[in-house]
């Protein structure tokens, strides 16, 4: 499904903000947040950690990090077609307007507000958070295994990419997540590979068109939708919460 909106100008949005406002089964690409709800959050069980933190974004050691290099914006409309599609997705997808200066940061800024909230890590939100991290993840796997041409020209391998990902990510959210996915289940890669499988028969029907490929297309869905069922009904492990909200980078 793809939203059309249009400039403050009134003109039609360009190409990449085209590309960041298409939604497929797997990737709906835009949340709100509800503020008001944001502001009733009680920091004073994690006080002196959330001060310090505040403090590290003040000082903003990180701000020369993540410099955007020269060549980055340059015309690169001259890779072969192939190529200069897919580049251009995944610069949409990962870093559309300005480079973030300290991601690891803005996560340990939401794992120290979840922990204030404790409330938030038991009962059914527990269901929420494994539907989220296999969300995050089962999109990722799909979209990545999309960019054959881009992953070819860096030397990099989809799936040994997104698991070292998948990884770092399950070490870093053990801060504040009572339970992580058993990535090293051979069934989870195996829904994961099933995913990339429909959302490619998925694609073939859309291109199809007509009542054959729309019929196919609400047959597939239905089967990604029973496959993100089945992924999501592995076991996961319990994970007990560390005391120090606070952690260094798992990289």
């Amino acid at each position: 499904m793809t939203t059309t909106t249009t400039t403050a100008a009134g003109r039609p949005p360009n190409e990449s903000t085209q590309r960041a406002q298409q939604d497929t089964i797997l990737s709906p690409r835009f949340y709100t947040t509800d503020f008001k709800a944001m502001d009733r959050i009680n920091v004073e069980p994690i006080r002196a950690e959330f001060e310090a933190l505040m403090a590290q974004f003040e000082a903003d050691a990180n701000s020369d990090h993540f410099q955007r290099p020269s060549g980055l914006n340059k015309d690169h409309s001259q890779l072969p077609p192939g190529l200069y599609q897919e580049f251009v997705d995944f610069m949409v997808s990962s870093v559309t307007e300005r480079w973030c200066n300290d991601e690891f940061r803005h996560g340990e800024a939401f794992a120290l507000l979840m922990r204030a909230e404790p409330h938030l890590m038991r009962g059914l939100n527990k269901l929420w958070i494994k539907f989220s991290v296999l969300a995050v993840f089962a999109t990722m796997y799909v979209r990545d295994h999309s960019r054959p041409v881009l992953f070819e020209a860096m030397g990099m391998v989809p799936a040994e990419y997104d698991f070292t990902v998948f990884r770092i990510t399950s070490d870093i959210t053990r801060q504040v997540f009572p339970l992580t996915v058993s990535l090293d289940d051979p069934r989870f890669k195996a829904c994961l590979d099933k995913l990339l499988d429909l959302n490619s028969r998925v694609e073939k029907a859309k291109a199809q068109g007509g009542v054959i490929g729309t019929i196919k297309r609400i047959g597939l869905s239905a089967n990604a939708a029973f496959t993100f069922a089945r992924l999501y009904f592995l076991p996961t492990r319990s994970n007990e919460l560390p005391k120090d909200v606070r952690m260094v980078p798992a990289w």
